[in-house]
This record gives structure tokens, sequence and C-alpha cells, in this order.
């Protein structure tokens, strides 16, 4: 049959692949359909086929991954659907002039790269076990401008993001995009349509997500400098410890009023000191009041704060100068 163009064996009970393969040698055949056979091929099996071959039904069969081993080298279209294909080997032929291909209904956990088929346009691999795509298959298929990969389990993690954002960019290359491409996992998203899912870049970026982390930490950081620099945070945190510390004493009343040493201590600006000391004290002396003064009361070994503190623990009441000078003095703050 030298002259045979187109021969059809669908819905036989043929078993090997490599003989159908011999019989074909012999013919000058541009499309042959084996479809619905039970056909299959093993590994170290040889195979012929005539270089006329461009289109092939295998379909509803028993191929496995070696099938791709035993495929002529001119084909153009090939139908591969409902087989036991797990995954497209890598160290098959080159099938260079292939530009449709059919996986539907197998087994396929990955989107085949496209190294061995550098002009494919269509490629469907529906209702298989695809869950993230690998990123060989965005790197090596730039020429693929139709791809119907609906119905797969999809995991829809930031793994899948650049899958999701090829229809973005591709406008309209996925075939079913609207219904057919469903998140399977997680479980938070099972049932969710991959176009309504939300996976931002800062999430999945982990360089991006830790340079904001740092970002926002030195910006933490240096506000919280600025606000202790111009606040004075560290006096006002000191003297909330200090004074937290001397609370928790276990200070019964008779004790404190046994180290009471003064009846008055007297806060005052420098700035009022000639009114303080000419007109405050000598009436409050005249009264024979004992006045705790910074200026000859304090404790040179011990803080600001502390003096501070002491002098309002040893004396029964506290008088606060109340003035404009007062009020502006960093130190009055303090007391």
């Amino acid at each position: 049959l030298p002259h045979l163009k187109t021969l059809i064996l669908k819905g036989n009970k043929l078993e090997t692949f490599s003989l159908v393969s011999f019989f074909a040698n012999n013919t000058s055949l541009k499309h042959l359909d084996l479809s619905q056979n039970l056909l299959q091929h093993e590994n170290g099996e040889n195979c012929f086929w005539p270089e006329t071959l461009i289109t092939m039904n295998l379909s509803s069969n028993k191929f496995a991954d070696s099938v791709f081993r035993c495929l002529p080298r001119n084909i153009q279209i090939l139908d591969l659907n409902n087989n036991k294909i797990q995954t497209v080997p890598k160290d098959i032929i080159h099938l260079k002039s292939l530009q449709e291909l059919n996986l539907a209904f197998n087994f396929l956990t990955d989107l085949p790269g496209c190294s061995h088929f550098r002009k494919l346009s269509i490629l469907n691999i529906e209702m298989n076990l695809i869950l993230s795509p690998s990123l060989d298959f965005f790197q090596s298929c730039q020429e693929v401008k139709i791809l119907n990969a609906g119905r797969n389990p999809f995991r829809c993690t930031c793994e899948l993001r650049d899958f999701i954002q090829l229809e973005e960019y591709s406008e309209g290359m996925m075939i079913g995009w609207l219904d057919s491409y469903i998140c399977e996992y997680p479980l938070t998203l099972k049932g969710t349509l991959l176009k309504d899912v939300h996976l931002p870049e800062l999430s999945c970026n982990t360089t991006l997500l830790i340079v904001t982390i740092v970002v926002i930490m030195l910006v933490l950081g240096m506000a919280v400098a600025f606000c202790c620099f111009y606040f004075d945070l560290p006096w006002y945190l000191r003297m909330l410890g200090q004074w937290t510390l001397q609370r928790i004493r276990k200070t019964t009343q008779e004790q404190l009023k046994r180290n009471v040493q003064f009846h008055v201590f007297i806060a005052y600006s420098e700035h009022d000191s000639t009114w303080v000391k000419h007109e405050l004290i000598p009436n409050l002396e005249k009264k024979e009041k004992l006045i705790c003064l910074h200026e000859g009361n304090f404790d040179p070994g011990k803080s600001i704060i502390e003096n501070i503190m002491n002098c309002i623990e040893k004396s029964y009441k506290s008088i606060f100068v109340l003035s404009p000078n007062f009020v502006q003095s960093e130190w009055c703050h303090y007391e």
C-alpha cells in the first residue's frame, strides 16, 4: 500500500505499537487513527514510521510514558488523551514539527516542558493531577498560544502565582479560564476559581518580604530613638522604674511616719529662687517647719530622680511653685 494516505484502525484490539509502525513504514501515510485499542509500548522495542506521517490519534489506549520513544519525527498533531501517562521523559527524540499535543485525561503531575517540542502552539492537559505548574513550562513553552489545563486539582499557593499571571498577560490563552480552573488545596480556598484568587507579591516574594520587614524595623527604631531623644524617655522610664520599686515594698504606715524628717519639700525653678528664699522659706520657718531643698538636702552620689523621690518620701507635704519659669524648666518636669 505505498500510496495509502489515511488509515483508521479505531476500536480494535491492537496491542503492540511497534508492530503497527513496521506495517505503516511501507506506506505514504499522513493520517493514522489508532484510538480505542489496547496499544502499549515497551522500552527497547524499535519503531519505524514513514517520514510522511503528520497526524496520529492514539487516544484511549494503554500507553505509558515510554510511548514518546516510539513516535514519528515529523509528527505535527498528536492525540494521547485517556492513557496512563505520568510524565514526559527528558530523553526522548526531538519532535521538531509537533504543533498540537493532547494529553488530557492522563496522570500528569506537572505541565510538560517544551524543550523537545519547540514549535508546540496548542496544548491540552485538562483532567490530570497537576497541583502547581513548574517554571520549566513558562521558560521553554514560549510558542504555546492555546492552553487547556482546566479541571486539575490546583494548589492555590504562591507557587501558582506565575500560572495565574500567565492568563492575565496572555489575553485569553487558557481555554475555559472562567469556570474550569478551580482550587482544590488548601481547604480554605477549595472550590474558589483561580481568577478570584489573590496572591500578593509581598507574601510570595521572600526577598521583598525581608526587605520590607527590615525597612519597617529601621523606621520604627529611628522613630523610637527620636522620641527617646526628644521627650527624654529614658528619664521617665527610670523614674517609673524606681517609683514602682518603691510602691512594691511592703512598708507600713508606721514605718513611713518614722522615715519622715521634714515637714515640706519645695520644688521650684532657679529663676524663682530669690522669691522662694526671701519670701516663702522665711514664712515657713516662722512656723518652725523643717524644709527639704534640693540645694542643701540632696545626696551628691544619687541621681536627681532618686533625690527627688527621697525628699518627697521624707516629707509630709510637697510644695510646687508653679510659675511660668517652672513650667518651662526641663529639670522641673522631673520633679
